[in-house]
């Protein structure tokens, strides 16, 4: 199997980086420097994305942004958007970090659900819930199968859903 690989960015210049995304890299690339050559600027913005692939499904990704000042978190299907309300943003932050943790230590995985091919809509799931959503809302909402994915792939399942 080919691991896909994001070609290296140039280096991000954090002279053009907002002040929240500046302050949200210096932390990130503390806790994972091995990413930083994954980052770049989106676009002309002031902020920057990173994308690193996962060694269990080298087509899922875990992305990280600070565009708008939030910060946001994905993989594969399903992302979460941190620090878009009131909320003070280094508690909306550290929130943020706790979810890169779990997902990095196997202990939520991403649950999408399809309609034959079509995807309908994923959710997280973690550990503590047995790593599954309530598939009665999924299937009478039309799902008939299932896929999760986690970080080192321990996780992965993919499973047809009878209807109700």
């Amino acid at each position: 199997m080919q691991t896909w690989r994001m070609p290296a960015q140039p280096p991000v210049d954090l002279h053009l980086l907002d002040d929240f995304s500046s302050d949200f890299y210096d932390k990130l690339f503390a806790l994972y420097p091995e990413w930083k050559s994954l980052a770049s600027r989106i676009n002309d913005s002031t902020s920057f994305q990173v994308f690193v692939p996962s060694p269990g499904d080298p087509s899922s990704h875990l992305w990280i942004s600070t565009e708008n000042e939030e910060v946001t978190v994905g993989f594969g299907t399903w992302h979460s958007h941190y620090g878009w309300s009131d909320v003070d943003s280094t508690i909306s932050n550290q929130e943020a970090f706790d979810l890169i943790t779990s997902i990095l230590k196997e202990e939520s995985a991403i649950q999408a659900f399809y309609r034959n091919d079509e995807w309908r809509g994923s959710v997280i799931v973690s550990y503590a819930d047995g790593f599954f959503d309530d598939l009665d809302d999924w299937r009478a909402a039309g799902a008939t199968r299932t896929r999760r994915r986690s970080w080192l792939g321990s996780l992965n399942l993919e499973q047809a859903l009878p209807p109700l």
